[in-house]
């Protein structure tokens, strides 16, 4: 399946036209802009996926704008706009539950370093062990969906932009509910 962006040779960030046309607000992102929101915000393709959002963030402000002092691209409208658009398009809950149980890991991970009290050190090791089996049961959920074919009536395949739409509905009506 194909995803709402992909990596030219010149590792530019290339937006598919129709997420373009069912979120406008993509279109007026610079090149720089959407390449951040990529990096920081997709949990499908980018290779940063698995890295905690704070590191992916100050990974991207890094690499994108060469660590210039005070550069936050989420305190401009435009951009949070873009990656709410962004974020309603690839929205799974299984997907932001296995990030935030892989963010969760990386604190116990971090707990784990600095305990020397062997019956501390032992209840960190079986939460992350329990957080552990959480994130690989979730990963094959999600792997498992992802090889499924979306059909409809007639045997036909979902479009790219029908899927963005689902997702789309999906994710309103999940935030709105305040899941």
């Amino acid at each position: 399946m194909e995803w709402i962006f992909h990596i030219d040779s010149q590792n530019n960030v290339i937006l598919d036209p129709d997420a373009i046309k069912l979120c406008p607000e993509l279109g007026l992102l610079s090149k720089e802009e959407v390449r951040y929101i990529a990096m920081v915000y997709d949990n499908v393709k980018s290779p940063y996926r698995f890295m905690a959002k704070e590191t992916r963030r100050n990974h991207a402000i890094q690499m994108i704008w060469k660590g210039k002092d005070r550069v936050n691209p989420e305190r401009s409208e435009k951009v949070r706009q873009g990656i709410i658009a962004y974020k309603s398009m690839i929205y799974c809950p299984k997907r932001e539950t296995r990030n935030i149980l892989v963010e969760k890991k990386q604190s116990l991970d971090m707990l784990l370093i600095g305990e020397s009290n062997p019956k501390k050190l032992k209840e960190i090791v079986d939460a992350i062990d329990i957080v552990q089996k959480r994130i690989d049961i979730y990963t094959s959920e999600i792997d498992r969906e992802k090889e499924e074919i979306i059909a409809i009536k007639g045997g036909k395949q979902l479009s790219l932009i029908e899927i963005y739409q689902r997702n789309q509905k999906k994710f309103r009506k999940d935030k709105q509910l305040g899941a």
